[in-house]
């Protein structure tokens, strides 16, 4: 998008708008603080050593992701 100029910007832009409204985001906030919760538990559970890049750098953000676009935790592997 940031690479888009008029009209092509407005119409992709508008294709994910709904998303990212306050409501939205509001209703996306109890999963995003449950995947953060999950996330920290594992770290916690690792006791000492973790691969902080692939565990929460790359997948925290992708499950977050998944969970705005619907898209079933099953279908993680695919994504990744």
């Amino acid at each position: 998008l940031i690479h888009m100029d008029d009209p092509q910007h407005r119409v992709m832009r508008a294709i994910g708008a709904d998303w990212f409204r306050p409501k939205a985001m509001r209703a996306l906030k109890v999963r995003v603080d449950e995947l953060a919760r999950i996330h920290v538990e594992t770290m916690l559970a690792a006791g000492g050593e973790f691969d902080f890049v692939q565990q929460v750098a790359v997948n925290y953000p992708l499950y977050v992701i998944m969970s705005l676009l619907g898209v079933p935790e099953s279908d993680f592997p695919l994504m990744l």
